[in-house]
């Protein structure tokens, strides 16, 4: 047990100590994930969110570009919808996606 006591320093020392975040860089990271895309299964379903990642992967373009393009929804619903912070609140996203499905479905 010592031994990986010992390692976890050297990891801490070695490897995890002086880590920065680049604040910068991390909204345009979160805005172009792929993982966006999930949501969208839960309103066209999931072969709809595969496309939608496809596109993004082909075409090199955000969820939320992809989604505008495909006609998936309107810039208004993609803003709103396409938020990674909006994904960090699972009560606020349920209703946006209540919402979004209810209009969608008239």
């Amino acid at each position: 047990m010592q031994l990986v006591g010992d390692e976890l320093v050297i990891l801490r020392r070695d490897c995890v100590e002086g880590i920065v975040a680049c604040e910068d860089r991390c909204p345009a990271e979160a805005e172009s994930s792929i993982a966006l895309s999930r949501v969208l299964a839960t309103i066209f379903g999931y072969p709809e969110g595969v496309k939608v990642a496809h596109y993004c992967e082909e075409h090199g373009v955000t969820v939320k570009e992809a989604v505008l393009a495909m006609g998936l929804l309107n810039e208004a619903d993609a803003d709103r919808l396409i938020d990674p912070i909006l994904m960090t609140d699972p009560e606020a996203m349920a209703r946006a996606i209540a919402e979004i499905r209810a209009r969608i479905d008239g």
